[in-house]
């Protein structure tokens, strides 16, 4: 007698979740609930080489060298960050020595650069898709 009540117990169980009002979504609701953008430090980016960078960040909007430094640049509407490479003498590897991040608007917020950076991020790497 307990095996056919655990079954009715299962049963019921999956009927809640294939009923659950969540569980259907149309594609409308799925728009409306896309998963949030993960906020990334720009601080990350330190001691990183290139392709550590790229695999992060997918291809920069744009490359400059100043002085001795590779220059790459991400930009949104809502802020940009430029990523400053300079060349390990030992190794002859680029890596991340500094970075710039800046707010289109307003002052420096830690939290609207970390979120923009995250959005880049996302934006890049779907691109690769």
């Amino acid at each position: 007698m307990p095996l056919i009540f655990t079954g009715v117990t299962l049963s019921a169980c999956l009927d809640i979740q294939n009923n659950w009002p969540f569980m259907n979504t149309t594609p409308e609701m799925e728009t409306t609930l896309q998963k949030p953008t993960l906020a990334m430090s720009p601080g990350t980016f330190i001691g990183l080489d290139q392709s550590a960078v790229r695999d992060l960040m997918g291809k920069p909007g744009a490359e400059r060298k100043v002085s001795a430094a590779t220059v790459w640049s991400y930009k949104t509407n809502e802020c940009s960050i430029d990523i400053f490479f300079y060349q390990d003498l030992k190794t002859k590897t680029y890596r991340v020595l500094s970075y710039d991040a800046k707010a289109a608007k307003g002052p420096k917020d830690d939290e609207v650069i970390k979120s923009c950076i995250g959005r880049i991020r996302e934006e890049n790497l779907a691109d690769r898709t």
